[in-house]
């Protein structure tokens, strides 16, 4: 019977180490948006870009927290859309009681053959990580960056500007025809 008595300590014990072992794989560094200020469905054209920054502040961390590392995943990831050169700019670590860092950290390109969002394809969701830890060899996530973009119709290169130029062109033309018209001499360019 004594056994059994015990049973209960014994799991909440169990159940409190298994917690223990999570807590020291959680996130430490906090993110927070500043260009765009929300990350949840942003307008991009297709053939468009945005470019992601934000702070970076330890506030929960106890010990220094080494940055290590990026990496993505979902529709856009690095290579394939994503440019992490801004990330090469952030502190080798960051200090516990709030030492932080300010700046562009990437930039998403859109390819211009992406599909537009419609109703089948709302928004592209994506993330993008960040390595480290407490030395600076461990790679576990400190940070994930959640952003959805929302593809819209591209903007046609030349667009207005164009038909401006052609209709100045033909004004001109027309202008020209006029004149030789009414004096009788038809003028080269030569």
């Amino acid at each position: 019977m004594k056994n059994v008595k015990c049973l209960p300590f014994v799991t909440l014990a169990l159940v409190a180490l298994a917690l223990a072992g999570n807590t020291a794989k959680a996130q430490v560094i906090d993110f927070t948006s500043t260009s765009p200020s929300n990350l949840y469905l942003v307008d991009v054209p297709a053939g468009g870009s945005l470019s992601i920054s934000g702070t970076l502040t330890a506030d929960l961390a106890t010990v220094e927290v080494f940055i290590n590392g990026d990496g993505s995943g979902g529709y856009f990831t690095i290579g394939s859309g994503v440019n992490d050169a801004g990330f090469n700019n952030t502190p080798m670590s960051l200090g516990p009681g709030g030492t932080s860092y300010t700046g562009e950290l990437f930039t998403v390109n859109v390819p211009s053959n992406t599909p537009v969002s419609d109703a089948n394809n709302p928004y592209y969701a994506s993330e993008f990580y960040i390595y480290g830890g407490a030395d600076g060899s461990t790679n576990n996530i400190v940070t994930t960056i959640t952003y959805d973009i929302v593809v819209t119709q591209a903007v046609p290169e030349g667009g207005a500007t164009s038909i401006y130029l052609i209709l100045a062109g033909g004004i001109c033309i027309g202008a020209m025809a006029l004149r030789s018209r009414r004096t009788g001499k038809v003028k080269t360019l030569a």
